[in-house]
């Protein structure tokens, strides 16, 4: 078993600190931090749904990161967000 901080360590080495913080959020919280990235990106429900197989999915709109990833501008503000609110503590880089 990987103590606690070691594996804090590790989550924040693979996923950088902002994102790490919030993945260890309780899950509602988790879940409102992900469609508060996903509102910021400008994603809607239908940009994460399963693509069709006719392929007539609308054009993607700017700044929509279609590899699925979260751009870390909105993370970082999304963290801020919810280091404001209380529900994570800062912590140093």
């Amino acid at each position: 078993m990987i103590p606690d901080d070691r594996y804090d360590e590790l989550l924040r080495q693979a996923l950088g600190l902002e994102l790490a913080a919030i993945s260890q959020l309780p899950l509602a919280d988790r879940w409102a931090a992900l469609e508060r990235i996903w509102e910021l990106q400008g994603e809607s429900p239908a940009d994460r749904a399963w693509p069709t197989e006719r392929g007539n999915d609308p054009e993607l709109e700017e700044g929509w990161d279609p590899s699925g990833t979260y751009r870390p501008d909105v993370v970082r503000q999304v963290y801020e967000e919810l280091v404001h609110t209380g529900k994570i503590r800062p912590r140093e880089r």
